[in-house]
């Protein structure tokens, strides 16, 4: 896990294409690190659950990440 802020507004949106069945609601979370890197990371989500500045934890199994506060 890895420690961080998110750095600018949380973006709402679609994940996928809403057109196909199973379309699901998404955010893109901008999370600046604790080691000054800044990584996007998009997931299921509301633009509610997150606001610029709140700390945040990012979950990285190496090819999927999380965030959550």
């Amino acid at each position: 896990n890895t420690a961080g802020a998110v750095a600018g507004a949380v973006a709402g949106g679609a994940v996928g294409n809403r057109m196909s069945r199973g379309a699901r609601n998404g955010i893109e979370i901008t999370v600046e690190l604790e080691s000054g890197r800044t990584i996007a990371v998009t997931q299921e989500g509301s633009v509610n659950e997150f606001r610029a500045g709140d700390r945040v934890q990012v979950a990285s199994d190496g090819s999927t990440s999380r965030v959550s506060r």
